[in-house]
C-alpha cells in the first residue's frame, strides 16, 4: 500500500513539474508583436522600403540573439503602397486584428493623418523616421508619436531647416539658389522652410517650383531653372531626381545640385553613372551616415543583410530603420513581459540610445519631447572613390530658436 502511495506521489510531482515547466517555457517564448507600415510597392518604395528593411534586419538579428529575455519580436510588415487609404486600412488591421504593441514606419506623408488618428484612439505608440502633422518636439506626457528623423510640421520642419543650414555651410552669403520640390504637403512645407531660412541668412531664391511625384518629363521645370541660372540648386523632389539631374546637365546646367537622403546612395550612384560629367557637383544631406564611411555598425548591417536577405543595397535609409530597431529593443527591455501599449509609451519617453556612429549623436525622447535633437552631415560625390564623401561634418539641430511657437 505504501509503495503504491509513493508511486502516486512521484507521478503527481513529476506531472506538476513538467506542467509548470511547460508553462514557463511557453511564457518565455510568447512574442512581442510589432507592426510596420512601409511603402514596398508604391512610388516611394525606393525611399521607404529600405528603411523597413533596416528595421526588419535588426529584429531578425535580435531574435537570433534570443530576443528580449527569451521573448522574440513578431514583426508584421504591411504595404501601404504609397496610398493614404491603403495605409489606413493596414493600420486598422494591425491595431485591431493583430493587436500590435506599436506601429513603426507610417509610409508616405499624405498617409500620416488617418493613421495617426487611428493610433491615437487606440493608444498605440508610433515610432517613425519622419512625421508631418504631429508636434513631436512639443508634446504632452503620454502622446503616442515618436520621431527619430525629420519633423515635417509647418511649425518645425527639421528637414527644411537642415537643408537651409547645409546651404549656409556650403555657400557664401549672397549665393543665388534654385529650389525644387514635390506637390505633396510635406514637401511644400519643407521648401517653405528652406526658402524662409536662407533668405534670412542673405541668400537669394531665383526660382522655386513643385513637381508631381512620378513625373517623367521634367524638361519644362529644368528649362525654367536653366534660364534663372542660379549658383546652386536644391531638389527635394526625391523620386524624380534622376530625370532632373540628367535633364539639367543636358541643358547645360552643371553647377551644384543638392539632394537629401530620401534619395538613397545607390540611386545617387545611378545618377552619376548616367551623367556626362564626373558627378562631383552632386551634394547629399543626410540624417544618417553614408555607407561609404568606415563605421563598425555598418558592418553589422551588412552581415545581417547577407544572413537574412535584403532587396536593396545598404543605405542611410537602412541605418534609420536599424536605429529604430535599437530603440524598440531598449524600450521593451524597460517594460518587461507582458508589455502593454501604455507601458511601451512610458518606456519610449525615457529613450536615450547610442546610435553607434550611425548618426551624429544619441536619440533622446522625454515626456515633453518625442523628437529631440538631431544631427546632419553634408556629403559630396567623389569621382575617385566612387561614393559620397563628407564635405561638412555633423551639425546639430535643436528646436530652440527654430520652432515657431
Amino acid at each position: 500500500m505504501r509503495k503504491e502511495f509513493l508511486t502516486i506521489v512521484i507521478f503527481i510531482t513529476l506531472f506538476t513539474f513538467t506542467f509548470l515547466s511547460g508553462i514557463r517555457i511557453s511564457e518565455a517564448q510568447e512574442p512581442y508583436v510589432i507592426g510596420y507600415i512601409t511603402d514596398a510597392t508604391g512610388i516611394f518604395k525606393a525611399n521607404l522600403h529600405p528603411e523597413s528593411e533596416g528595421f526588419r534586419l535588426y529584429i531578425d538579428d535580435l531574435n537570433a540573439r534570443g530576443g528580449i529575455n527569451g521573448h522574440p519580436i513578431k514583426l508584421i510588415i504591411e504595404d501601404g503602397k504609397s496610398e493614404a487609404s491603403m495605409s489606413m486600412a493596414v493600420a486598422k488591421k494591425l491595431i485591431e486584428k493583430d493587436n500590435v504593441l506599436a506601429l513603426v514606419g507610417l509610409g508616405v506623408s499624405d498617409a500620416h493623418p488617418p493613421v495617426i488618428e487611428l493610433a491615437k484612439k487606440a493608444r498605440v505608440p508610433i515610432l517613425t523616421g519622419y512625421i508631418c502633422i504631429s508636434k513631436s518636439w512639443d508634446t504632452q506626457p503620454g502622446d503616442v508619436i515618436f520621431a527619430t528623423g525629420m519633423s515635417m510640421h509647418a511649425d518645425y520642419h527639421a528637414g527644411g531647416y537642415t537643408v537651409a543650414r547645409g546651404i549656409q555651410l556650403m555657400y557664401p552669403r549672397g549665393t543665388r539658389m534654385g529650389i525644387l520640390g514635390m506637390t505633396l504637403s510635406g514637401s511644400r512645407i519643407w521648401n517653405d522652410w528652406v526658402v524662409e531660412w536662407i533668405k534670412k541668412w542673405g541668400f537669394e531664391v531665383l526660382y522655386r517650383d513643385e513637381i508631381a511625384p512620378g513625373t517623367v518629363d521634367v524638361s519644362s521645370w529644368c528649362m525654367k531653372m536653366v534660364n534663372a541660372n542660379p549658383d546652386a540648386v536644391y531638389s527635394g523632389a526625391s523620386n524624380v531626381q534622376m530625370p532632373l539631374a540628367l535633364t539639367l546637365e543636358k541643358m547645360g546646367y552643371t553647377k551644384d545640385f543638392m539632394i537629401t537622403d530620401f534619395t538613397p546612395e545607390a540611386d545617387v550612384a545611378k545618377i552619376v553613372s548616367r551623367l556626362t560629367g564626373n558627378g562631383e557637383n552632386l551634394l547629399w544631406v543626410s540624417r544618417y551616415v553614408s555607407p561609404n564611411e568606415n563605421i563598425p555598425e555598418l558592418d553589422k548591417i551588412r552581415m545581417a543583410m547577407k544572413k537574412y536577405g535584403a532587396n536593396y543595397p545598404i543605405s542611410a535609409r537602412h541605418c534609420q530603420g536599424w536605429v529604430m530597431g535599437i530603440i524598440v529593443e531598449e524600450a521593451l527591455k524597460k517594460t518587461g513581459y507582458p508589455c502593454t501599449r501604455e507601458s511601451l509609451i512610458t518606456a519610449l519617453e525615457k529613450t536615450n540610445v547610442d546610435t553607434r556612429g550611425l548618426t551624429g549623436g544619441p536619440i533622446i525622447f522625454t515626456s515633453k519631447d518625442h523628437h529631440g535633437p538631431s544631427w546632419f552631415k553634408v556629403y559630396r560625390w567623389n569621382a575617385n572613390k566612387k561614393g559620397s564623401m563628407p564635405a561638412k561634418d555633423w551639425f546639430k539641430v535643436e528646436t530652440e530658436g527654430v520652432a515657431k511657437k
